[in-house]
């Protein structure tokens, strides 16, 4: 084994702990895991901000550290443990910092009157995120923020891993978005989003995944509108 695969060897073995913490999680908290709903959005449970950002930073930990591993691995000379370690860090506080976005919008959406989230307009604005999310893939932005996410890397602790961070964040925050629709810790579509993540930078020459992911999102979205237009 080579030595940059095992300076990424830790990164795989804190990702498969923190899915176990997931799906303990999403057993232990439902409505964070709740599926696609025709009648409206499901509702994680009403948990303290710091229980939510540690839950969100559980998801983000198996869910990211997956795809810098292999920028760990490919990094000559290889990097350390504390280096290696520093540079998660880094990226992993930029997406902790993220998840105050769902934090605040779920504030705002329990504030609404009861029965705003059910309905036909609840499932277009659901639709919306779907087919929105998928747009996103096809645009300069995103394109400009795969390209730095794949552009070689100097590993250098955790400035370095906050500057991926943000690039990281640029390239998958629609994505991330689609959560908030099927349910913020589904974990058939974490898992699925996290092959995504792996797959857009590491297959670019043999899978076209943003575009693929981006055409069949749109479609789903779009099913779901005219689904709920002609009930």
């Amino acid at each position: 084994m080579s030595p940059g695969a095992r300076a990424a060897l830790p990164l795989l073995g804190v990702a498969a702990g923190a899915w176990l913490l997931v799906l303990w999680q999403a057993a232990a908290m439902p409505g964070m895991g709740g599926d696609l709903l025709p009648a409206g959005v499901a509702m994680p449970p009403d948990l303290p901000a710091a229980l939510f950002l540690g839950a969100w930073l559980t998801m983000m930990a198996a869910m990211m550290l997956p795809t810098i591993a292999p920028v760990v691995a490919a990094r000559r000379p290889a990097a350390g443990l504390v280096t290696t370690g520093a540079f998660a860090a880094g990226h992993l506080m930029v997406w902790t910092a993220a998840g105050l976005v769902p934090l605040a919008l779920f504030a705002v959406l329990r504030a609404l009157p009861q029965g705003a989230l059910m309905g036909r307009g609840a499932t277009l604005a659901a639709a919306a995120v779907l087919a929105g999310a998928g747009l996103y893939q096809f645009t300069g932005w995103k394109a400009a923020c795969l390209g730095a996410c794949r552009e070689p890397l100097d590993l250098g602790g955790v400035r370095a891993g906050l500057s991926y961070g943000l690039r990281c964040v640029g390239c998958c925050w629609a994505l991330m978005a689609v959560l908030l629709v099927v349910g913020v810790m589904n974990v058939a579509w974490m898992a699925a989003l996290t092959a995504v993540f792996v797959a857009e930078r590491y297959l670019v020459h043999h899978v076209p995944a943003t575009r693929v992911v981006g055409a069949a999102l749109v479609a789903i979205g779009l099913l779901i509108a005219v689904s709920s237009i002609g009930a």
